[in-house]
C-alpha cells in the first residue's frame, strides 16, 4: 500500500514542471494521501507542512521529502498553540 500511494503521487508529479515549491506541490497533489507505515493515510498537504526543504528540482526529491515527513512528528497548528 505504501509503495502504491507513493507511485501514484510520483506519477502525478512527473506531469508537472520543476522546480516546484511546497505551495505548487499542494496544488498539484495536496489531496493525495500517503500511507504512514502504520496503516493510516496522511494527505500530502499535511506532509508538506513538515518538510524543511521548500524547493524541489525533480519529482524524486519531492517523494524523498514526503517519505521522510511521514516519520516526523506533526507540526503544531494554530489550534495547538492557542
Amino acid at each position: 500500500m505504501i509503495l502504491h500511494s507513493i507511485k501514484r503521487v510520483l506519477a502525478a508529479l512527473e506531469d508537472e514542471e520543476f522546480p516546484m515549491d511546497t505551495h505548487a506541490i499542494d496544488y498539484a497533489v495536496g489531496d493525495s494521501e500517503i500511507e504512514d507505515g502504520k496503516g493510516g493515510l496522511i494527505p500530502v498537504r499535511k506532509l508538506t507542512e513538515r518538510m524543511g526543504q521548500r524547493s524541489f528540482a525533480n519529482p524524486e526529491e519531492v517523494i524523498q521529502a514526503l517519505v521522510e515527513a511521514t516519520h516526523h512528528k506533526p507540526v503544531p497548528t494554530e489550534k495547538d498553540v492557542a
